[in-house]
This record gives structure tokens, sequence and C-alpha cells, in this order.
């Protein structure tokens, strides 16, 4: 909890300095001169806008986003593939249409060499 309300008044304060320092980069004068009219510490100035600096270059946790994908269409297996005949040379080979297609192109090659 402790840790909580240390972390939120540390926003709070890099939130004031933000500003602070802004308005002073959009005045014409120079950093001691603008810390001197506003009574500012100028090592205050130096510290936060280090301490923004390194809060700004440090990698921010990526949000979690989800993406909602279609519903996926289901292709029914046909009741009866068929067969095929593949007629090598003088040999023929019958295949039914739900083969291993590494097995097929096995008997294929064993079939060309013959």
């Amino acid at each position: 909890m402790a840790e909580n309300i240390l972390e939120i008044r540390t926003k709070v304060r890099m939130a004031q300095w933000q500003s602070i320092i802004k308005e002073c980069k959009e005045s014409d004068m120079s950093v001691t001169k603008f810390c001197e009219d506003r009574n500012i510490s100028w090592h205050a100035y130096y510290y936060w806008l280090r301490k923004i600096r390194e809060y700004v270059a440090q990698p921010q946790p990526a949000e979690t986003e989800f993406v909602q994908l279609p519903p996926t269409v289901e292709v029914p297996a046909l009741a009866n593939p068929g067969t095929i005949t593949i007629h090598i040379g003088g040999m023929s080979v019958e295949v039914e249409g739900n083969v291993n297609k590494a097995s097929l192109k096995t008997v294929l090659n064993v079939l060309q060499e013959m």
C-alpha cells in the first residue's frame, strides 16, 4: 500500500514538473533565469528533467489486446473419398482417397525405379 502511495506521488510530481519544464522550454529565458523568477532550484529542475527523460526512455509494458477470430469452418469429410488407379509402365496401383501422402510418394518412387 505504501508503495502505491509513493508511486502515485511520484507520478503527480512528474506531471507537475513536465508542465514546469514545458513552460521553461516555451519561454525565451535560460533555465537559470526561469528558475530564479519562479523561485525554483535549478538542481530540482535538472533532477526532474533527468527523471522524466529516464521514464520516457524505458520500455513501457505492452497492453494485452484480444482480437476476435472468425469462427472456424469445418469441411465435412467425404463419406467415400473414392479410389484412383495409377498406371506406371505395366503396373497398376489402386489408391484410396484418404491415403497418407508420404506413403503414396514412397510407393510411386519405388514404382518409377522399377
